[in-house]
C-alpha cells in the first residue's frame, strides 16, 4: 500500500487531490493508497518523522513555508521519497536555482489536468517500498523541529 503525503494550505486543493488519488486504479497505485493531507507544513514534517511516505505532493505557495523550503526539510528526513511540486507559477519556478536543491520529480501546473496528474503520480510511485531508515537521524531532526518551534 503506497502512503502519499499531500501538503497545501488550501483545503479544497487537498480534497481534490485526495479524490483524484482515490479514483485512480489500484494497479496504477500498486495497491490501495493511504493518503495523508496537511494544511500546515510543520505538521507534515512532524508526521514524516513517524512514518515513511512513498510520494509527497506539495504546493509551492503556502503562507507558513513555501514548497521548496518544505521539500528541503522533508528531504532531510526522507531523502529518497519522490517529490512533486504544485504551482500556478511553473514557468517562474523552472527558472529558480532553488529547485535544484530539492529536485522535484516534476513541477505540476495549477490548475492541473486530472488524467495527466494521475499518470504523473503513477510514474512517481516506487515499484517497491524502500527499507525503513534508522530512526536516529529522524529523532535528531524531530528535536531540531521542536526546538525551532520553541524559538519561533
Amino acid at each position: 500500500m503506497p502512503r502519499i503525503m499531500l501538503i497545501d494550505d488550501d483545503r479544497n486543493v487537498l480534497r481534490s487531490l485526495g479524490r483524484i488519488i482515490h479514483f485512480m486504479p489500484v494497479a496504477a497505485l500498486r495497491g490501495e493508497a493511504i493518503v495523508e493531507s496537511f494544511e500546515k507544513p510543520g505538521s507534515a514534517l512532524g508526521r514524516a518523522t513517524e512514518v515513511e511516505f512513498d510520494l509527497v505532493i506539495a504546493d509551492y505557495l503556502m503562507p507558513a513555508m513555501n514548497g521548496v523550503c518544505f521539500l528541503r526539510q522533508f528531504m532531510e528526513i526522507q531523502p529518497n521519497t519522490p517529490r512533486l511540486l504544485l504551482s500556478g507559477y511553473v514557468e517562474i519556478l523552472e527558472a529558480m536555482d532553488a529547485l535544484k536543491d530539492v529536485a522535484p520529480l516534476e513541477l505540476v501546473t495549477k490548475p492541473w489536468d486530472n488524467a495527466a496528474l494521475m499518470t504523473t503520480i503513477a510514474k512517481a510511485l516506487p515499484t517497491q517500498r524502500r527499507n525503513q531508515r534508522p530512526l536516529a537521524p529522524i529523532l535528531q531532526l524531530q528535536q531540531r523541529l521542536v526546538a525551532a518551534r520553541l524559538v519561533a
